[in-house]
């Protein structure tokens, strides 16, 4: 499973196509240089004997033994090249699918519109994304092309092993009641049967662990997550008193990841025993299979050396997994949370084809929708098209949980558990109920939605002016900072922003959640007195949360229309309600 899921991370990218040569031919070069080095492993051993036999001659010169290492030492600088061009290649590797994959992953996240859509399919588990599809992402890139390249390192090494031990194994005969029994290629039998002894016990420790750091890494998300929680929500764990019950839930979790330390230490202890006694042992075992050479008549002294690091390159195949344990449990672990946001994200696909909700232009808006939760519960059910009067002012109100918030999604359409269809005008634009501000702007860039270098002089001027007039803080308007405005604005201030860059944009339709939501009296009445001013044959619709007051809503809003038994229906027209009482002082 876990294979197959890292094969569909990285399908899209190593499909037979000539938009994928750059990668296969790097991934040729990786291929050929590990068979170059096992090549060079061969006549590392070969050029080792020779160096012995060379210097155990009788009347060596100084010249010919200095000559006879210096081809050693050559073919060893060869190896060394070629691990050199091996590591560059992973790199490159990593580097060209760190941009391969953000590229393709982001914008399949956000161009199916999953980046908002996930959080309305039912009981979904959403990993942290912004950590997957940057950091996690390099990091699986990572650990893939290094465990890849020490993979075919290992695995041609041991062909060479395999291949070494057998020339070098002549047949061994023994006699065991009064049977003789022939072994061809005895060490080559030998080294494969130690490998093997040795990953089974072996694998009996590292299974547990790999269980335990998976535990582990879950209990560290969390941790993580609880962390963000009480960070985000800072002013209110404190002022309502709950510092302690988050400090405790943190602590639960940290006790209980701090007795799966105590079981890893010993799992680790006994893992460490098992590697280092293999690493001296392996070398010993090797020797120790030479010395029965002489059974065979075939001892040479200048052969041990080659024998012991063949036999070690057989025995350690069998053990890549132990020995790559960590890198293999992070892998698992970040492809198992990619997995899922694919999964969520191919759910929302699914279900947003599904939606029933057709938009198209015409000349006013108009609706006519049924709407249900996820559970297929009823929120909204408009039996008749409703008509949002043109070049007039209207506001949608209701109780909490009355559907507002989500007629508004689905108008605008964001929400997907819904029928039905939508007529909107050229020109249209929305605005939500949390002001947007980009990322590491200056207060002009996030007003005009322009760079700097495109802001002239009027532009700014008239920026300033209209800062001015909404009453914000004159230092705004000489902030030349870039940066996230929504930490450095209080929410009145933020709402204000949103409005005038939407002033600048000059719309045939206005659609608004709650835009003044944030703001006292005072300024929701100069905010919608400005409205009025810049925007007056647009036609506007915005949903208030709270109570329609005297003295700042029915002085702005034509229309006046509420949910009600999961319908939108005209309370009446606030000019009316103004005529009657006009009248009624009259009398």
């Amino acid at each position: 499973m876990f294979l197959k899921n890292t094969y569909k991370i990285y399908r899209p990218f190593f499909s037979l196509n000539t938009k994928n040569s750059y990668q296969w031919f790097l991934i040729g070069l990786l291929f050929l240089g590990n068979v170059a080095q096992a090549v060079l492993i061969g006549l590392i051993n070969s050029g080792f004997n020779l160096f012995l036999g060379g210097i155990t001659v009788p009347g060596i010169t100084t010249t010919a033994a200095l000559w006879a290492a210096a081809q050693f030492v050559g073919i060893i600088l060869r190896y060394g090249i070629t691990a050199y061009f091996n590591a560059r290649i992973v790199r490159l590797l990593t580097t060209h699918l760190n941009e391969l994959t953000s590229d393709h992953y982001v914008k399949n996240w956000m161009d199916s519109k999953a980046y908002f859509g996930i959080k309305y399919l039912k009981n979904v588990k959403v990993p942290l994304v912004s950590s997957l599809l940057s950091k996690d992402m390099h990091e699986i890139n990572r650990i893939t092309f290094k465990l890849g390249d020490n993979f075919l390192n290992i695995f041609f090494s041991a062909l060479v092993g395999v291949w070494g031990l057998w020339m070098m194994s002549a047949p061994l005969s023994l006699t065991v009641l009064g049977f003789t029994l022939v072994i061809p290629g005895y060490m080559t039998i030998a080294a494969i049967l130690y490998s093997l002894t040795y990953n089974y016990l072996v694998s009996k420790f590292a299974n547990k662990l790999q269980d335990i750091t998976e535990i582990q890494s879950n209990n560290l998300n969390e941790l993580e997550a609880r962390i963000h929680h009480a960070e985000k929500n800072a002013e209110s764990i404190e002022l309502l008193g709950e510092r302690e019950t988050v400090k405790s839930a943190y602590f639960k979790v940290l006790k209980r990841n701090s007795k799966l330390e105590g079981t890893m230490g010993h799992l680790e202890g006994a893992l460490a025993f098992f590697t280092y006694v293999n690493q001296e042992f392996v070398y010993f075992t090797g020797t120790f299979l030479s010395v029965l050479r002489p059974l065979a008549h075939a001892l040479h002294v200048d052969t041990i050396y080659a024998i012991g690091d063949y036999f070690s390159r057989v025995s350690y195949a069998g053990t890549w997994l132990h020995d790559n344990y960590q890198d293999i449990i992070n892998l698992k672990v970040a492809v198992g949370k990619f997995n899922e946001l694919d999964t969520q994200n191919e759910k929302w696909v699914r279900l947003r084809n599904k939606t029933k909700v057709t938009f198209k232009k015409g000349d006013e808006l108009s609706f006519k929708l049924n709407i249900t939760t996820p559970e297929k519960t009823l929120i909204f059910n408009q039996k008749r098209r409703q008509t949002i009067p043109r070049q007039k002012k209207s506001v949608i109100t209701g109780e909490s949980g009355s559907g507002k918030t989500t007629l508004f999604r689905t108008v605008t359409g964001l929400y997907p558990h819904a029928s039905g269809n939508v007529t909107y005008p050229e020109g249209s634009i929305v605005l939500p109920q949390k002001p947007y501000f980009p990322f590491n702007c200056t207060i002009y860039e996030v007003l005009s939605r322009k760079e700097e270098a495109d802001i002239t002089p009027a532009m700014k001027q008239t920026m300033n002016g209209l800062m001015a007039e909404f009453r914000l803080r004159p230092e705004l308007c000489q902030d030349t900072r870039q940066q996230d405005w929504s930490d450095s604005l209080s929410g009145g201030e933020q709402q204000c922003i949103a409005l005038i860059r939407v002033i600048l944009q000059k719309p045939k339709v206005l659609i608004m959640d709650e835009p003044f939501s944030a703001m006292d009296v005072e300024l929701q009445i100069l905010c919608k007195d400005l409205l009025k001013k810049y925007l007056p044959d647009t036609t506007i619709i915005y949903i208030d949360h709270h109570p329609i007051s005297e003295a700042a809503a029915d002085q702005f809003h034509d229309f006046h229309f509420s949910i009600r038994n999961n319908q939108l229906v005209e309370v009446k027209p606030a000019n009316e309600s103004r005529g009657r009482r006009a009248s009624q002082r009259k009398r």
